[in-house]
């Protein structure tokens, strides 16, 4: 099976339920322009010979962020499906679509915190307006021609819907669905424990970030947490004297948690400006000194830090919890590294950590 996932996080979630033999590529087309998402799902399907025959499963965001019709769309005309099943949802964290419109634990969409998003603000919950051109499959329909985003509130709604999908349909959604596909079940799920060793970096990026201060382990280590400057967070100064400032805690710390620390004010440049502030900071340290475990919160943020390190491939290790999961990088240049590999840990903004920190 082929997943294409449309940021970092969503693809590593992926992988921590997939099963060996499964290649999951991570675009962050979430973090682009429409045309140039169309453009780079073009390219993937080129670049690795994608066909129907080898099952391809698009992942999608869970509160409908990115340009997920677009590239469906795509995926559609040039691998031949005429039909696509799309379950955005994830009932097994409150995250439903019934009577057209989509809950997150009982509240519309756009009344959540994703109302706030810099690049993707929630301004309405009905789900064939937010996607424009779908049709809204309930559980006693059939599947159309095109995509059909579909009705569910619980996990059997999924199967009752997934039962609907033949050979010509495109599957795509969030992890509940590939997690039915795959037949695992959430509560039997093999959850591991973590044992943080030194130096340790922690970078937060979300703007739904809160504060790891005060977490036991993290205050037993020494961790030390810097938020960003405020003259830096508005782009007033250059991130030069932040970026010492981080440096220093550090080398003496051997644990730092880098934070944005400030709501969000702007919209998609604010953002990309941002997040590429904390992916410049955070190679500046991991050239100071290789971290054993570098923790990432937000996919945008995670794609950016590791493109400015130039990791781009991972084996799996484990899954801490629904969508927090281990990758291990291997240290090509050892002569000049302190370690032979780093445990890059990565979960998605709008996730909980799990027991990570316990």
């Amino acid at each position: 099976m082929i997943v294409i996932a449309d940021d970092i996080t969503g693809a590593a979630e992926i992988a921590g339920m997939a099963s060996d033999g499964t290649k999951v590529i991570a675009t962050d087309t979430r973090s682009l322009t429409q045309e140039e998402a169309v453009a780079e799902t073009n390219r993937i399907v080129e670049k690795h010979k994608l066909t129907k025959d080898l099952q391809i499963f698009k992942k999608t965001d869970s509160a409908l962020r990115g340009h997920i019709v677009a590239e469906l769309s795509v995926l559609m005309q040039k691998l031949g499906y005429s039909k696509c099943l799309l379950l955005p949802q994830n009932p097994s964290k409150g995250r439903i679509i019934r009577g057209g419109k989509y809950y997150i634990n009982n509240v519309l969409l756009h009344e959540t915190s994703f109302r706030h998003d810099p690049e993707y603000p929630a301004n309405r919950s009905d789900v064939t307006g937010m996607m424009h051109g779908c049709h809204y499959l309930s559980l006693d329909s059939q599947l159309k021609e095109g995509i059909n985003i579909a009705e569910a509130t619980c996990m059997n709604d999924i199967i009752v819907q997934l039962a609907k999908a033949d050979e010509d349909t495109l599957l795509a959604g969030a992890a509940d669905l590939f997690r039915t596909i795959c037949n695992k079940n959430i509560e039997t799920s093999n959850f591991r424990d973590f044992d943080i060793p030194k130096p340790l970096l922690i970078i937060c990026g979300s703007t739904q970030s809160k504060s790891l201060a005060t977490e036991p382990v993290l205050e037993s280590l020494g961790a030390v947490e810097i938020p960003m400057k405020s003259d830096v967070f508005h782009g007033e100064v250059s991130i030069d004297s932040w970026i010492e400032t981080l440096k220093n805690a550090y080398l003496s710390s051997q644990a730092l948690i880098m934070t944005i620390g400030h709501e969000p004010v702007g919209g998609k440049d604010y953002a990309v400006r941002l997040r590429e502030d904390m992916a410049i900071a955070a190679a500046e340290l991991c050239n100071v000194l290789p971290p054993h475990t570098i923790i990432i919160e937000g996919g945008a943020t995670a794609f950016a830090v590791l493109s400015a390190l130039g990791w781009t491939q991972f084996d799996m290790e484990y899954e801490f919890a629904p969508g927090v999961v281990a990758l291990r990088h291997e240290v090509t240049d050892k002569v000049a590294s302190l370690v032979e590999e780093t445990i890059v840990v990565l979960k998605p903004g709008s996730y909980p950590w799990g027991g990570i920190f316990q």
